[in-house]
């Protein structure tokens, strides 16, 4: 199991190992002038990342978190240190007389992938290193004595971890979903849901906790005073007057998980999701079209529970919009059925309609059935 000591020595190694790195960088570009403009965004990385780590390791008093999580995040300073030595690697095979020509070749290439997943590691540190000062601000917020100096520790931090889950959902989609780097992309995503799920558990225990302590009277009846306190409020007198309509109260106003926008903030009523959460339409708008993009390879997600069903966007976009999601997430039928379209006259599986959940279509010539 990892321990605070043990991110905080991971994190001195790699800081050891990356000052070499740029150092090795600096000698190499000094005799290989051609590859000047390719490094200087690998030494940016570098001095990125030495910074993420300085701060990691200071703040690597790590008992709030999950042992998991712990583990997880040594795990990534480890990878990390190894794609470092990749590139030591390659500044190290292209030295020499014949080294430009040998870069131009492959050695570009080659550190160009490594800076791509260099940038993934710093990125998932960074994460790390703003999910620590979440949990501190956590167990600042647990102190009864200094919630009541500072009012505002809530709310900053339910803004800090939506900002933290944003990040998360940023970085998994830039990461790509083929070629070598695969198994670097499959542990980041194993480390990016378990951070997911520890921000969304610390957000919503804070939540919850401050409408406790904070939130309305115990009794509904009771009205606040002056200086704060509740006095129960007397039963009002019948009155002569019946030509007023009795005071009806409104109901509490739901929040969407993504926006935070409430229901009469929202052009429609927030849809509840399997998960337990609510979105509005325009978060649920904005993560579908985002599902469309190149880089992505999952389905839309509230959060770390279940995916978004595709029926609660239905009525947000055209046929032709679900044409082009189906092709790329799509279900179909598991046996084989016979096309009744007379051109076909086929055995294919049928798609499934992620939509309206029917079959609507075949699969090889898109006529409706």
């Amino acid at each position: 199991m990892a321990d605070p000591l043990s991110i905080a020595a991971s994190c001195v190694g790699l800081l050891t190992a990356a000052g070499a790195t740029a150092k090795a960088l600096s000698a190499f570009i000094r005799d290989c002038r051609e590859a000047r403009a390719d490094l200087t965004t690998v030494a940016r990385e570098l001095a990125d990342l030495r910074i993420t780590l300085e701060l990691l390791r200071d703040d690597s008093d790590g008992g709030h978190l999950p042992r998991p999580l712990q583990a997880q995040i040594v795990s990534i300073v480890d990878s990390c240190g190894g794609v470092i030595h990749g590139i030591d690697a390659a500044l190290e095979r292209h030295r020499g007389r014949t080294g430009p020509l040998r870069w131009a070749v492959d050695g570009k290439r080659e550190v160009e992938a490594l800076r791509r997943g260099l940038e993934a590691y710093r990125g998932s540190l960074s994460l790390a290193v703003e999910t620590v000062t979440l949990t501190l601000a956590k167990s600042i917020k647990n102190d009864t004595e200094v919630i009541r100096d500072q009012t505002q520790t809530v709310p900053a931090i339910k803004n800090d971890t939506e900002r933290i889950l944003e990040e998360i959902e940023h970085l998994r989609i830039s990461l790509p979903g083929e070629g070598p780097a695969w198994s670097i992309n499959a542990r980041l995503e194993e480390y990016l849901d378990g951070l997911t799920s520890y921000a969304e558990t610390v957000c919503d225990e804070v939540v919850w906790e401050s409408e406790e302590e904070e939130g309305e009277p115990s009794n509904p009846g009771d009205a606040p005073t002056e200086d704060g306190s509740s006095t129960p409020r007397q039963p009002d007198e019948e009155t002569p007057d019946e030509g007023e309509p009795p005071s009806t109260s409104e109901p509490s106003a739901l929040e969407c998980h993504g926006c935070g926008s409430s229901t009469t903030e929202t052009d429609g009523p927030l849809q509840l999701l399997r998960c337990g959460h609510r979105l509005c339409d325009g978060c649920i708008h904005a993560r579908f079209s985002a599902s469309m993009l190149k880089e992505s390879t999952k389905r839309p997600r509230c959060c770390g529970a279940a995916s978004v069903s595709p029926g609660h966007a239905a009525r947000l976009f055209d046929r032709q919009f679900k044409r082009r999601w189906d092709r790329k997430f799509g279900d179909r039928t598991a046996s084989t059925v016979t096309c009744p379209t007379a051109k076909c006259q086929r055995r294919r599986r049928i798609m499934v309609d992620n939509w309206k959940r029917e079959l609507i279509q075949c699969g090889g010539c898109s006529a409706t059935i």
